[in-house]
Parts: structure tokens; sequence; C-alpha cells
């Protein structure tokens, strides 16, 4: 029970031989005796737990029931009266603000979603916690508050409070929680500033890690509530749920990694020129002819080449065209079955490990060489170009109408965009140049440093990229792994490279999985910018890299 201040009150008791003082008006007073009062005494609760006390008062028999309570009421006892004692509990434990759950997601591996609302104007929302099984607990501490329309409505509030709250949560490596564990994960406790805790009972829903993760994706554009200013999306993610979520990407990618298996295909040499890796997004009908363009120029008897398959009902159509690739191509290939992994870039260790060369080139299957004998000139740049042009390099992307679409990464100033310490807004975006004939009016394009080169031509040295760790597998889709992976580069005293080594590259055939792409897209920028817009300089910016292409 809370206990009350006490109440005192000052009450005059003249008796013989007290000294009297002079007032400021010239009259005399005594001095005044402090009475402490029972600091259980509450005025309100008094009169409503007697009645007849408070009709006193009403008719003016009694001044207050604080006059009743020092004539009578202490003698009698009153505060103890188990109508008093009832009200005044009643009182002092005071009722929890409202809380609402929308959705509360587990996975089996104990990663968490919860969003949902509190009225906690007058008494704020500090901590929620949650066991999700014997040994694995979450307690929030900290999380966005989201703006709410609808509870504004509903309350009819007309303020700017923000009623919403979303939480992620990754589980701790190696944890596992049992499917009926996880549904008995049903009453989060929630924490108020005055000390009251409300426990609220929700089933939850038991859900893979990719789908947990491609909901809290999806929950991102609402959180935003439709504002375009990224700030609001950063500052969301800023409070956990964008380490939380980028932790859960590279938890997708391990289980994924797992389940791995592997078939080779033939002829075998004991060590590659290159490796060629990519990662089927469409039908295995397209591997045949892919490697038909890809292999079978002078120059690919030196490279391997591995395609990683993500879909198992693939799998078997798969082993049917490597089969006729092995007959008609004579072609060594590595087939790579990654059940239930996201169709990213194929830049995994479990991937690269399986490599048989001390050169990584990933190439998307949206990319043909140009000319065949590309592999051949990939050699022969290894071979001719400075150590420290070829550590990593990208090839000139060029679109089915001829023109350069991609030549290389830049940042250029945007101002919508969040603005960094120094005032300069950056966002990321490739260098695109006109037609070839305007191109080659200009000249022919030559080698350059810069910012990055794209994963869907991206050729690096393995043990370089082991050194920077790979693909980090925290980006949704895989979207800013190749600039990340360059700016590390570069972090390091090694830029990005871009060759005149020309490549097609066509339209991409959507996903077979539907992607949050919105959130993905929030949570993505949210990374690049939070980890590398304090180390871009004037030399990164456009549109001074644009003109430096040609």
């Amino acid at each position: 029970m809370t206990i009350r201040p006490r109440i005192l009150r000052a009450i005059v008791r003249p008796e013989d031989g007290d000294d009297v003082t002079p007032g400021d008006n010239g009259e005399a007073t005594l001095d005044a005796v402090v009475d402490p009062l029972d600091p259980d005494f509450d005025e309100s609760t008094y009169l409503r737990a007697f009645p007849d006390i408070a009709e006193a008062v009403r008719r003016g028999a009694l001044e207050s029931g604080l006059a009743h309570f020092l004539q009578t009421g202490r003698a009698e006892a009153r505060l103890e009266k188990a109508e008093y004692r009832a009200l005044l509990d009643a009182y002092v434990v005071a009722m929890p603000p409202q809380v609402a759950i929308d959705t509360l997601t587990i996975s089996p591996s104990g990663a968490t979603l919860m969003t949902g609302w509190s009225d906690d104007r007058f008494d704020p929302l500090v901590a929620i916690d949650l066991q999700t099984s014997g040994g694995l607990r979450h307690d929030w501490s900290e999380f966005p508050r989201l703006v709410r329309a609808d509870v504004e409505r509903t309350l009819e509030t007309g303020t700017a409070h923000h009623f919403g709250f979303l939480l992620v949560a990754a589980p701790a490596r190696g944890t596992s929680v049992a499917a009926s564990d996880a549904r008995s994960a049903n009453a989060p406790m929630f924490r108020f500033l005055s000390g009251v805790e409300s426990r609220l009972p929700r089933d939850p829903v038991v859900a893979s890690d990719a789908d947990l993760r491609d909901l809290a994706l999806a929950a991102l554009p609402t959180a935003v509530a439709g504002e375009l200013n990224p700030e609001v999306a950063y500052r969301i993610l800023d409070q956990h749920v964008g380490t939380q979520i980028a932790a859960m990407n590279r938890l997708v990618a391990d289980q994924a990694r797992s389940r791995q298996l592997c078939e080779r295909f033939g002829p075998k040499h004991g060590r590659y020129r290159g490796s060629v890796i990519t990662m089927l997004r469409g039908g295995t009908d397209q591997i045949v002819p892919r490697l038909a363009l890809t292999a079978a120029g002078p120059g690919t008897e030196d490279y391997e080449f591995i395609v990683i398959i993500t879909n198992a009902n693939q799998f078997e159509s798969a082993l049917r065209a490597a089969r006729i690739a092995e007959l008609t191509l004579g072609v060594s290939l590595t087939l790579i079955l990654q059940p239930d992994g996201d169709p990213a870039y194929p830049g995994d260790e479990a991937v690269t490990s399986l490599a048989r060369s001390d050169r990584l080139i990933f190439m998307d299957h949206t990319i043909l060489p140009r000319e065949p004998d590309w592999a051949l000139r990939h050699s022969e740049l290894l071979d001719g170009a400075p150590a420290d042009q070829t550590r990593i390099l990208g090839g000139m992307l060029y679109g089915s109408d001829g023109s350069l679409i991609n030549g290389g990464y830049y940042f250029d100033r945007e101002t919508s965009l969040l603005t960094r310490s120094n005032n300069v807004p950056v966002r990321i975006t490739a260098v695109a140049l006109n037609k070839v004939s305007d191109l080659a009016a200009r000249g022919s394009p030559v080698a350059q440093k810069v910012a990055g080169v794209p994963a869907a031509f991206l050729s690096i040295d393995r043990s370089w990229f082991e050194t920077l760790g790979g693909f980090t597998g925290e980006y949704s889709r895989a979207v800013y792994e190749d600039i990340d992976l360059c700016l590390r580069s570069r972090k390091h005293g090694v830029p990005a490279w871009v060759h005149p080594l020309p490549m097609w590259h066509f339209e991409r055939r959507p996903p077979p999985r539907p992607e949050p792409s919105r959130g993905g897209a929030i949570l993505n920028d949210w990374l690049l910018h939070r980890r590398w817009d304090a180390m871009i300089g004037s030399e990164l910016l456009g549109p001074t890299a644009a003109s430096e292409a040609t």
C-alpha cells in the first residue's frame, strides 16, 4: 500500500505561563503546537466511507470530515474500519493505463515481433517484458513510439501523443524454442512510470524466422505513418529495431546455409583461374542457354561455374539441366541447393568455401557477356593491370538498347534525404550515361576508381573478400551489399575500380516470393547511411564521377 504524506495541522493550545508575542498588527499571538495526523487519513475517502458524517458536513453541523476525525473519529478508530480501509486501498492502487496488442508473433528460434498501443499520456509506458521459454526472456526498456491516427480518432484525444509501439527481438545464437513453448508465451508484462504493471493475455502466432522477419519489414511503412522524411524512419530503427531486423536477415541466411547440398558436374581441375557464382532467380530452363553464352568462349576453360538454387522444387530439373550442360558444353559446373534461402547475392561463406579458385566473380543471372572472349580479357586484366586496380573490380553494364546503365557507384546530393553532420545529404545512385554513340564520340571508356561496383558483376580477390568478411547478410534482399563491401575495402585502403569489360544487363524477372519492398528499402537506406555517411567525402560525390566515367 502506498504511504501517504503526513498531514500537519497547527492547533493553538493556551496554557498558564505561555509567552505571548506580538503579531505583525500588534495583537497578541500564541506559539503554535503542531499536531501530526494519521498518514492514512484522506478527506474524500472518509466522507465516502461514512455517509452519516458526509450528511452532517452537508447540513453544516460539521465543518469537515477532518473536524469529525479530530473530535471523535480518532478515538472511535474510524480509520481502521473495514469500509474505510476498502475504499482507501482501492484508491491508492492505481489502475494501469489501457494497453492493446495488435500482433504477437514468435518463431521457433525465439525471435519475437509485437505491435500495439497504450494510452499512457498520464503514466508513461517504460518497460515491456515477455517470457518466451524457461530460459529465454525479452525485456525491452527502450522501444519506438509510433503515431496511431486510428487510436487518436477512437480516444478523441486531438493530441500528437505517440500511442503505438513496435518491438522486434532477434534470438540469441544457438537458442531454440519448442512450438508449445512459443505458444505459451502469451502474457507480456507492461510496466509504467508510476510502478503499476499490467499483464495482457494474448495467444501468439508461431511463424518461421523468415516470415517473422518479413512481417517486421512490412510493419515499417505503417510505423512511418506515410511520412516521406526518412528521419522519422531512422528514429524508429535507431531504437534497436534496425539492428534486430538486420540480425534476423543474418539468421535467415545462416539457416539456409545449414541446409545446403552440393553436386558437381563436368571436368574437374585442381585449381581454376576464377569461380563464376550465379544465383538462379528464374526457371531452370535458363541454365543451359546461359552457360552456352558465358562458358563457351576462349579462356572459359580456366573458369568454373557455380549456380545456386533456393527453390527446392527446382532441384531435380536443375540436375537434368546440369547433365545436359556437362554432355554438350563440357563445362565445369557446381549446383548448390540452398532451400528457403533469400534470392540475394550469393556471397555467403558456405558458397565461397566450395569455390576452387583464388578469384570470385559474382555474376547475376541478368548479366551476359557482350564479347565471347570476356573470360580471356578478364584474365589478361588480372595479369596486366596494377594489383591495386584489380583487387576488387567491376565491368561496364549496358542495357538492351546499347546504353551504359551502370559504370560504377557514386554518391549524389539529394536534399530530400537525411542530412549528414556537415549538412551534405547523400543518396546512393549509379553512374548513368547516355547512348553508346554519344559515349563513343567522347572517347572509349577507361578504367577508373569509383565509390563502388555493382554485385551484378563483381570480381574480387578471394583472400581479400575473406579478409573483409564477405557480404554482411544484413541488408534486405542484399541490396547495397555491394556498395557496403566496396566501402569497407576503401576504408582499408583498397578502392574499387571499373574496367572496360563490357557486359549486357537485362531486365530482371519479378522474384518468385513477394518481398516487403517498402520496408526493406527503409531498412537498407538506414543501414547504409548510418554506417557510411560519416565517411563520404567530396571524392565519392557526383556528378564529377559521371563526367569522369568517359
